[in-house]
């Protein structure tokens, strides 16, 4: 190639700010993996983010400190003299990346725009400094410019295609127009890859990743327009499981842990392993309920679209089943109620079995993991039924406080209304509601065991309370028209 003429300096430009808002994009943008940590109950969501928002800024703000010295070092190098007002550009660009980092753990998004004013003065520098070195290296520098590109182009397609192959296996076959475009792109790329390869025509070269971009951009713009409302349903109902599996996997080992407590006479380490577990669902449970509010499914959906809405309920179904059992154990066995909480953590183990198993035949890209939440619940009940052999269900000795009582009667209570709401709105279906009651009525005649121990004048109007409640439920339960 004989030299380089403004046209491709420009090209050189041009590629470069799409290199730092592209990066900027990246760094910016939240990472999705296979399956996340399991986040401790008293970690919310905001703080996860906000970790992930300093990390950003701290790549991007890096990301303008090599620009400014790579912009540095090739004046020096080739004897580029900086005018005065591009030197005071890189000065104030310094102070903004000092200020970006010194607030960046504070306040991530402040810092962000700091260094993004920072790279944009950098940028016209880098620039002038390229235009006045010797014509060689323009070359190479236009020719490693182009092969970047080629490079995150490449990247660029492949996460699509992953997004495509993802949103395929949740929602359905991607439309043949999408396809095509993305093999035009992954075409037009290979060519300009050819062409670097031989040496021939880097501004070509350019030509064809810009070409490819565009073909990638339209894509992706069609795969939102056509895909857009299912997508992010699916990206729901996929999180949604996510926190299933994580709370289901926590109730498996909670439960374990708790008996083995139990049969150590180590009641309130009992109470606090169980608390945290109650705590931890709660967490999940607010989430899934977060994510599951802000979806809107249209009243003539799609079976695709009702099949991840379905998904949605049964994963509020199984951790509001957690949710609620967990928090009527802890009540119970600071009663002093060994029955009652253990009862209550065996009904939850048969209680959320149905529901995984209808999520392992609606959700088939996660049936790996669904069956093994499965299996885990299985073996817990088989841990749960050994226990019960080894341990007669008997009443601990500790003192035995109505308050605490009183609490888990109202915690029943508002189970039976909340349960017997959803289902009214069908939000519920009627064998959750079924295995719900049965459950309570459970716990409501433990309680009514329990209340034997207590004077008279203390347990004859709680006592009162319990039956009253225990007619409700059975009154519910003989309406219904399923069979649990």
């Amino acid at each position: 190639m004989a030299g380089i003429n403004e046209k491709a300096l420009k090209a050189v430009s041009a590629s470069l700010i799409v290199l730092i808002v592209a990066s900027m994009l990246a760094v910016l943008a939240p990472v999705t993996t296979a399956a996340p940590p399991a986040t401790p109950a008293n970690v919310g969501p905001e703080n996860g983010n906000v970790t992930k928002r300093v990390k950003a800024v701290e790549a991007l703000i890096n990301r303008v400190e090599c620009l400014i010295n790579r912009t540095l070092t090739l004046a020096s190098q080739y004897n580029v003299t900086i005018p005065e007002n591009l030197s005071k550009k890189l000065s104030v660009a310094r102070e903004l990346l000092a200020n970006a980092s010194s607030i960046a753990q504070e306040e991530p998004k402040k810092a962000m725009w700091l260094a993004i004013r920072a790279g944009r003065l950098v940028l016209p520098v880098y620039v002038y400094v390229v235009r006045h070195l010797p014509t060689e290296v323009k070359e190479e520098i236009l020719a490693k410019r182009v092969s970047a590109e080629v490079n995150a182009t490449e990247s660029a397609i492949k996460r699509l295609e992953n997004v495509i192959k993802w949103i395929e296996d949740r929602v359905g076959n991607v439309p043949e127009p999408i396809q095509e475009r993305v093999s035009k792109a992954l075409e037009l790329l290979n060519q300009a890859k050819e062409l670097l390869a031989n040496g021939t025509n880097v501004k070509q070269a350019m030509a064809l990743v810009v070409k490819a971009r565009h073909e990638l951009g339209v894509a992706y713009v069609m795969l939102k327009r056509d895909a857009g409302h299912a997508w992010h349903i699916a990206v729901a109902a996929d999180m949604a499981l996510r926190n299933v599996v994580m709370g289901t996997v926590k109730l498996a080992i909670g439960i374990n842990r708790t008996l083995a407590l139990i049969g150590d006479n180590k009641t309130n380490e009992a109470v606090i392993a169980l608390t945290r577990l109650h705590n931890y669902a709660d967490f999940l449970l607010t989430r899934v309920k977060a994510m599951a509010s802000n979806i809107k499914v249209p009243v003539n959906s799609s079976p695709v679209t009702s099949n991840l809405t379905k998904i949605l309920e049964l994963s509020k179904e199984v951790l509001s089943e957690i949710n609620a059992s967990t928090a009527q154990a802890v009540v119970a066995l600071k009663a002093g109620d060994v029955n009652t909480a253990v009862t209550v953590l065996n009904t939850t183990l048969t209680n959320v079995k149905p529901a995984i198993t209808e999520l392992l035949k609606r959700a088939r890209w996660a049936h790996g993991i669904l069956l093994h939440v499965k299996i885990m619940l299985e073996h817990a009940g088989k841990n749960m039924r050994a226990w019960l052999r080894k341990h007669p269900i008997r009443h601990i000795h500790l003192p035995i406080v109505p308050g605490n009582i009183v609490m888990l009667i109202k915690a029943l209570e508002n189970r039976v209304k909340t349960a017997k709401a959803a289902y009214e709105k069908g939000r519920l279906s009627c064998e959750a509601y079924a295995r719900i009651l049965k459950g309570t009525d459970v716990a409501l005649h433990n309680i009514l065991k329990t209340l034997n121990k207590l004077p008279d004048k203390v347990a004859k109007p709680l006592a009162e309370k319990v039956q009253n409640l225990i007619k409700l439920v059975e009154h519910e339960l003989d309406q219904l028209k399923c069979k649990v």
